[in-house]
């Protein structure tokens, strides 16, 4: 089952690896921008037990209307372990993952040199707690 992650509206959550990962987010986006980017969009946070660099990673994906999945970046270490933690206390297992809503933002150029990655920022926030069927039913129509 997929669940739904109520956040506190700040979008003050930060994901890690994006620089890696510019080519998505401008896909997901658009091209760079003269005020850049501020894109609502839906997250899926997956565990990655086989990541060779942190068996206890945690995968950022932005979800497309098309349900298909973009890798993004990841949760920084720390708090990749704190969110399993969070996990196991409401369930225990991951197979499926975790929504919570996200943005999409920076991707600026001016024009005259001034430049800007892309980032993501989550609406997300520890300990978990999940958001009811209508709230996410008029959040989504915004993003279609």
């Amino acid at each position: 089952m997929v669940m739904l992650l109520k956040g506190n509206g700040r979008f003050d959550f930060r994901v890690v690896g994006e620089s890696y990962r510019q080519a998505n987010l401008r896909l997901l986006a658009g091209p760079e921008a003269p005020d850049g980017h501020d894109l609502d969009c839906l997250a899926a946070l997956l565990f990655q037990d086989s990541n060779p660099h942190d068996p206890n990673a945690v995968a950022v994906f932005i979800v497309h209307a098309s349900q298909k999945l973009t890798m993004v970046g990841y949760l920084a270490r720390k708090d990749a372990r704190a969110y399993r933690k969070c996990v196991e206390k409401v369930g225990g297992q991951d197979p499926q993952g975790m929504l919570c809503r996200a943005r999409i933002v920076g991707g600026w150029n001016d024009g005259y040199g001034d430049t800007g990655y892309y980032g993501v920022r989550l609406d997300l926030k520890l300990p978990l707690s999940f958001g009811t069927a209508a709230a996410w039913k008029n959040w989504s129509q915004r993003l279609l």
